[in-house]
């Protein structure tokens, strides 16, 4: 006789999911900013008419915890959280899965118009839109979120 475990299949599977998870996080990463120590945020880029459209999932996260900056070429944006959790609620911490500290994406996007890149956070979700230029030059610029 033999004996069927439920669960035997999804162990294998977890583990072998485990010992990929570094490469799949580098695949999905794209020409974004690669740090292990980085948490990182789904976004999505696409080409409308005559602009690029960029939407970040930015749950939880306030206009001042968050940064869009535009250089060379390169949209940068930067998300940072830190709290104090123990010390707000007196109590200790047992299990942590909503991330503190800096979580950063950057995409490469060039011929960008720089001063008409708009940025807007509404519901956890960051809208940038950036019209594309004819001809492209190499300059920074900080964008105000809306």
């Amino acid at each position: 006789m033999f004996e069927i475990k439920p669960g035997r299949d999804d162990e294998r599977m977890d583990i072998f999911n485990r010992m990929f998870q570094p490469v799949n996080e580098l695949w999905d990463q794209g020409v974004s900013t690669i740090d292990s120590k980085l948490a990182n945020f789904k976004a999505d880029v696409k080409k409308v008419n005559n602009k690029y459209l960029v939407e970040a999932e930015l749950p939880g996260y306030k206009k001042d915890e968050i940064s869009v900056d535009y250089d060379h070429s390169y949209l940068t944006i930067r998300a940072e959280k830190e709290t104090n959790d123990e010390v707000k609620e007196k109590g200790k911490i047992i299990r942590r899965e909503r991330h503190t500290g800096q979580a950063v994406r950057r995409f490469y996007v060039s011929g960008v118009d720089k001063d008409e890149i708009r940025a807007e956070l509404n519901d956890g979700i960051l809208k940038i839109e950036m019209p594309i230029k004819e001809s492209e030059e190499a300059y920074s610029k900080r964008i105000e979120i809306l």
